[in-house]
């Protein structure tokens, strides 16, 4: 076992499943069984942060919600035909599902039957590393070795890839999000040449599915390895065709390393999108947010876009008038082309320090100075921000004044 891995006796030491506790022992008091499930104990084996935490249970949901209620939690009804109630605390909320097995599967949706089998709950999870769970005693229960599949970066399916495809297609990208994040070396080669058969089917899922599995993707460390791979057997094309290579995006990830990047998913997406790409039609596609589809214009179409070989005065326009996440991608982006790359440290650290100051005047200035209202009012404003912006918004209100009130004498 790795030596870096917390000790077993520390696996639930986050205060998240320390919070969690007392609703194991309240449903074990009065006879049923629960124990931690998913992501939680993955997590907590690697000592990674734990985002959120899952219980399963013998016990039926509507039970489950009355038990809680009555010991003074808010329970939350969230998805009692498949099993699961969610209850509200301190730090978060806990989804706690009644042990399941799948009677009918299309791809997408699961038809399931409640069962107080452990091990059959367990063997319809997607991936190894997945199917494990923890009890209140800090006891692991691994039908499927799961824990040795995370300690050798190994990511695969539970049973057969083929199977666990066809019953539900979103695996297939959740299988290369994970290795991404947890894989160790190549990637599982029956399952990448599952996905890779199978890929045919992805646009069957919703775009908001494909989008959320693929941000987090590129999300990882290094998701290059994963994405080439992707590309390769074919994956990426039935979701994103509009990529044709991975190199931008391994420049990207080179001269990247060491900053606190802002929209670190998308900038990424921009470094796969070539530049003819219309990628507003690919955003309204993959139904990303407006202020997705804005950062992702705002790098890849830019007119103008921000680098590091510029001046500091030109720098701060770019980043006055479109914000620092985007001033930042272009200079990234820049980079990754060859552009500026010398200066990028620099450059990056004046984009992460600079603010723009407050302008020193404004419209009532313009009207004491004998401008009414109007058309007049705002081509003098505009005149002046062109003019302050030019002097690298330096300035002060008396030279402010002074200059507008030669526009307006001028006009």
């Amino acid at each position: 076992m790795k030596e870096a891995w917390p000790d077993p006796k520390n696996w639930l030491g986050h205060p998240a499943m320390q919070e969690a506790l007392p609703l194991i022992v309240a449903l074990e008091l009065l006879g049923e069984q629960a124990r931690f499930v998913g992501g939680c104990v993955r997590d907590a084996i690697l000592g990674r942060p734990i985002r959120d935490v899952d219980l399963a249970t013998t016990a039926q949901p509507a039970w489950v919600m009355n038990v809680l209620k009555e010991r003074g939690y808010r329970v939350v009804p969230t998805g009692l035909q498949h099993g699961t109630v969610s209850v509200v605390l301190s730090g978060g909320t806990v989804e706690i599902t009644t042990l399941r097995h799948d009677v009918e599967t299309d791809g997408r949706h699961a038809k399931v039957a409640f069962t107080t089998d452990w091990e059959a709950d367990a063997a319809r999870r997607d991936l190894t590393i997945n199917s494990m769970s923890l009890d209140r005693d800090g006891r692991l229960h691994d039908p499927f070795c799961g824990l040795q599949d995370l300690h050798d970066g190994k990511v695969c399916f539970v049973g057969d890839p083929r199977g666990r495809i066809t019953e539900d297609v979103l695996r297939i990208l959740r299988f290369f999000r994970f290795h991404a994040w947890y894989g160790k070396g190549d990637a599982d080669a029956e399952s990448v040449l599952a996905c890779a058969e199978l890929a045919h089917l992805i646009p069957r899922l919703s775009a908001e599915r494909i989008t959320k599995e693929w941000l987090t993707l590129l999300a990882a460390p290094d998701p290059l390895p994963c994405c080439r791979l992707m590309h390769e057997r074919g994956v990426l094309a039935h979701f994103l065709p509009e990529i044709v290579s991975c190199d931008r995006l391994a420049a990207l990830i080179q001269v990247s390393r060491g900053y606190d990047i802002q929209c670190l998913s998308l900038l990424r997406m921009a470094a796969l999108v070539p530049p003819a790409c219309d990628v507003r039609v690919l955003a309204l596609r993959m139904k990303f947010s407006g202020a997705q589809t804005r950062y992702l214009v705002s790098v890849c179409q830019d007119t103008a876009p921000a680098h590091a070989d510029m001046s500091w005065p030109d720098l701060h326009r770019c980043i006055d008038r479109q914000g620092r996440a985007a001033t930042q991608g272009q200079m990234l982006l820049a980079a990754a082309d060859g552009k500026g790359r010398e200066k990028l440290s620099a450059a990056m650290d004046e984009v992460a320090v600079w603010e723009t100051p407050p302008r020193p005047y404004d419209g009532l200035d313009a009207q004491r100075l004998g401008l009414t209202q109007g058309q007049e009012l705002g081509k003098v404003i505009q005149e002046m921000d062109v003019w302050w912006q030019g002097q690298d918004f330096q300035p002060d209100r008396a030279a402010c004044l002074e200059h507008m009130e030669q526009i307006i004498k001028a006009r």
